[in-house]
């Protein structure tokens, strides 16, 4: 298994991971909407309601998630060349203010961070602005603000 497919499983378990966990909590949210203890006692308790609000965020929660999983259960990822731009796709080492960090760079999935090769790497979209920051530098650029050095691009 190559480097990035490596990464993707990894990615893709922690995506899975986070999906299961969230439907657990709308469906726990949902039965407490519903449930008769719920139901409003005075024109000022709004418990249901709250729960039903937060039932309907948390299921939007779990659409993106399913989105991303989907995304990266058949994300057949580019292979880029030592001196590539990055690119989505893109599997990038860096050194962030003297931590070895690694980014691979997805059009869903943003935020989500796993451990590779003993260090945290993080999932970022062209949307964040590190993602931003990021697309179309190469090997050896900097980033001032975050202090970021670019090692490797792959």
């Amino acid at each position: 298994m190559s480097e990035k497919q490596e990464v993707l499983a990894k990615v893709e378990a922690q995506i899975r991971a986070q999906y299961e966990r969230m439907a657990a909590a709308v469906q726990s949210s949902v039965e407490y909407a519903t449930d008769q203890d719920s139901k409003a006692e005075s024109k000022y308790d709004t418990r249901g309601l709250e729960a039903s609000y937060l039932a309907a965020g948390q299921a939007e929660q779990v659409e993106e998630l399913s989105e991303a999983l989907q995304m990266f259960e058949t994300w057949d990822l580019p292979d880029l060349e030592e001196d590539s731009a990055i690119e989505v796709g893109a599997l990038v080492e860096a050194d962030a203010e003297g931590e070895l960090v690694f980014y691979l760079i997805a059009t869903k999935g943003g935020g989500v961070v796993c451990e590779h090769e003993g260090c945290d790497l993080t999932v970022l979209t062209p949307d964040s602005p590190l993602g931003a920051k990021l697309l179309g530098m190469r090997a050896g650029d900097l980033i001032e603000k975050p202090a970021i050095t670019i090692f490797t691009v792959s």
